[in-house]
């Protein structure tokens, strides 16, 4: 399995399907010293062990370019959020 990260998406495909996801569809991300883990679901991630990459620090370069995705996109969310505005006698 290959996975990709650009700044808007997560990419992963083998030989049988792709899938793409913006990171605004990740619900959580998490690591450890030998895994990384992007949830999209609670019981469906992506998931990069620390061996798919050459080095200890490519590895944690990687988590950290996928966390910080990952909050870009939760900031835009809230940034674009719905504006809910209160009129007299209307009820939100």
């Amino acid at each position: 399995m290959t996975i990709e990260i650009n700044a808007d998406t997560v990419s992963a495909r083998n030989s049988m399907e792709e899938i793409s996801l913006h990171w605004s569809s990740i619900k959580l991300v998490q690591f450890t010293d030998k895994y990384l883990f992007l949830y999209w679901k609670p019981a469906d991630a992506f998931i990069v062990p620390r061996r798919a990459l050459d080095s200890d620090a490519e590895f944690r370069q990687f988590c950290d370019d996928c966390l910080q995705n990952w909050n870009a996109a939760k900031w835009a969310l809230l940034q674009s959020g719905p504006n809910v505005k209160s009129r007299a006698g209307n009820q939100c």
